[in-house]
């Protein structure tokens, strides 16, 4: 296959691939499936880097070296300028939790580790996503990772018995990473959107059609019609519902392919100016569109004619860019590298190395919070979730045994907390007051997994998790004392956040029946086995995550209130009467169990509040902070010792 000769039909691939992405990101309802731009650029990836290798290989001139610092120098230079500037702004513009959280992420960016950062804190198309400026940047890690050891699994293959043997370890990695990637999908688990290995086959799919003779031109229009309907479909028809990438990423990939596959630059369709600039300046535009969809929904500006000129400055910085830092340092002729040291040490990676320095200076310092007075700085400090979150919380994608999950100083007598995430932050604050005591904690808990006691088959892990931990507390002899936690008003009715400041309802009665009766039979057996029971009525939930409020304090008033209303009183007692009547009956009111009521603390006569004295009581929309849940373990223990 003829690779020396300019690719129109790549080039208008990228065009094709970021405007898809480009589109998604600022209008996702009209183009739900715009993210396949992303496995577009995967494909491509793929074929120039297999052609580039394998060529030099054959010649015998093939440099690793010389590979990665060209690489290097093709994707840092215009990344490292958009990281220096994103920081700049918000130093200037941004409240310290955002810039906190720019400076890790731009740390992790420059460093190629962000699919791997941004698999543990959120999905792709979560609400979350939108606050983080530098998400867009998993595909270049992916890419980096792939540019690492890509070129060693060819070099492999050809060691194993020249380019036929290659052909066989290329096909067999292939096959390997799609099988992963689609028993990820069926098995329900999101992290493979970002990761490496979910999405190597990707790019060895288009490193494959670089084995590929041409076809002839009467048939390569055909194959380039085929594959553009292939992504057009996925374009349009897909969405952000899908488990992806699965298999469902095999029709905009091999559209992708047939298209590479095809060679056909002479249509116009490949072949005319828009196109040309729009493939040219594709990887800038890339870059720099996220951080302005993120800027305008930060000061909300998310709307109207705001879009519009989002978009166009997407496509004018991204030309700037091209023509400032990508032509200028990226594509201009580079001297050799001349071994490890000239590789490591040159003006690009000590740059570089600067920049992730300051933005994990930012990140280790707050987002520099010694700029903002002492209210800011008390409320910042104190959006903190446990230390422990996701080390000691079980769940359907990572499972940990009941009597696996964390402990804290036990002793001769101990205490339990047994619930879902709601339990995380509790258990942490409980124990830091018990450590005085000579009183111990187990900590059980299972995020997303409502009370599911007693049930039996067909049996969730949820229910089999809820059963064994139960079993493991009323066997314990050492446990004195269980606190039960919920997320009570999301288990009978669904999240909230769909149907605020209105109260909705997406379950049946017949499910709040199962939920309650499950909840009473899991009490009474830990207080037929002995043990004493202080039941957690549900934390008032917001509206929106206490960042959100930070940040809006910021952008309207540029300055954050050491007293927040984060809802009304009306709304938590309408979201939570049906439990809190449920609380009310005999059942749950005997002298082993005790009850702690979170609205006492949180909220007075007509509001809960988010933050209260200078100190934020949550770190998201729901979840208490360490500083909310410490007020509650004071009470439970004040409570228990009464």
């Amino acid at each position: 296959m003829k690779t020396t000769s300019f690719r129109y039909d790549i080039n208008a691939l990228r065009a094709l691939a970021v405007v898809s992405v480009v589109l998604f990101h600022f209008f996702p309802h009209d183009l739900p499936g715009g993210f396949v731009g992303v496995d577009i650029f995967f494909v491509i990836s793929g074929f120039l880097m297999t052609g580039i290798v394998v060529k030099r290989v054959r010649e015998q001139r093939f440099s690793l070296l010389d590979f990665y610092r060209s690489r290097l120098y093709r994707i840092m230079p215009a990344l490292l300028v958009l990281c220096l500037l994103v920081f700049i702004f918000g130093l200037v513009f941004i409240d310290p939790i955002t810039l906190k959280t720019i400076g890790k992420h731009s740390f992790s960016s420059l460093g190629f580790i962000s699919n791997y950062i941004y698999n543990g804190e959120s999905g792709y198309f979560s609400d979350n996503s939108r606050l983080n400026w530098f998400l867009h940047t998993w595909s270049l890690s992916v890419e980096w990772q792939f540019y690492c050891v890509y070129p060693l699994l060819i070099l492999l293959g050809y060691r194993l018995g020249g380019e036929q043997k290659l052909k066989i370890v290329l096909a067999l990695t292939l096959l390997l990473s799609l099988a992963l990637a689609v028993y990820q999908g069926l098995m329900g688990g999101r992290h493979a959107f970002f990761l490496l290995e979910y999405r190597a086959w990707e790019l060895i799919l288009g490193g494959s059609i670089f084995f590929f003779k041409s076809p002839e031109s009467s048939a390569a229009s055909r194959f380039q019609l085929l594959g553009l309907a292939c992504i057009g479909l996925s374009i349009f028809w897909f969405s952000e519902q899908l488990m992806w990438p699965s298999y469902y990423a095999l029709l905009p990939t091999l559209g992708t392919a047939f298209i590479i596959y095809a060679a056909n630059s002479q249509s116009w369709l490949m072949n005319n100016s828009v196109v040309h600039k729009l493939g040219l300046w594709s990887y800038s535009i890339y870059l720099w569109h996220w951080p302005i969809v993120v800027g305008l929904d930060y000061f909300g500006l998310n709307h109207g004619m705001y879009i519009i000129v989002g978009l166009v400055g997407s496509v004018l910085l991204g030309a700037l860019s091209y023509y400032m830092v990508e032509s200028k340092i990226s594509m201009s002729k580079q001297p050799k590298s001349n071994g490890l040291k000239r590789l490591l040490i040159n003006k690009l990676v000590l740059s570089t190395g600067v920049v992730a320095a300051v933005g994990l200076a930012a990140f280790k310092m707050n987002g520099f919070m010694f700029r903002f007075d002492d209210t800011t700085e008390s409320v910042v400090n104190s959006v903190k979730a446990s230390p422990n979150r996701n080390r000691c919380t079980s769940s359907d994608t990572s499972y940990i045994e009941p009597q696996e999950g964390c402990t804290f100083n036990l002793s001769s007598e101990n205490y339990a907390i047994l619930g879902d995430s709601h339990s995380i932050e509790l258990s942490q604050a409980l124990a830091n007051e018990l450590k005085g005591n000579e009183v111990g904690l187990r900590q059980y808990s299972y995020s997303a997994c409502g009370p599911e006691y007693g049930k039996s088959a067909p049996q969730t892990l949820c229910a089999k998790w809820t059963n064994a931990a139960v079993e493991n507390i009323a066997n314990d002899e050492t446990i004195s004392h269980v606190v039960v936690i919920y997320r009570m008003s999301s288990h009978l009715f669904g999240s909230h956040s769909p149907y605020y400041p209105d109260l909705g309802d997406q379950f049946s009665e017949e499910h709040r029946d199962s939920v309650i009766t499950s909840f009473k039979e899991m009490v009474d057996y830990l207080v037929a086995n002995g043990k004493a029971v202080t039941l957690v009525a549900p934390v008032p939930e917001l509206g929106e995550s206490v960042k959100l409020v930070i940040k809006r304090g910021f952008v309207e008033d540029g300055q954050i209130n050491p007293m927040k209303i984060g809802t009304s009183r009306s709304y938590y007692d309408g979201r939570n009467i049906y439990f809190l009547n449920i609380l009310k009956q005999s059942t749950f009111n005997r002298r082993e169990i005790n009850q702690i009521l979170p609205s006492d603390y949180f909220c007075d006569a007509n509001y809960c509040y988010v933050i209260k004295n200078k100190k934020s009581l949550y770190f998201d929309d729901d979840h208490m902070s360490m500083h909310g849940a410490g007020i509650i373990a004071k009470q439970i223990i004040k409570k228990i010792q009464h």
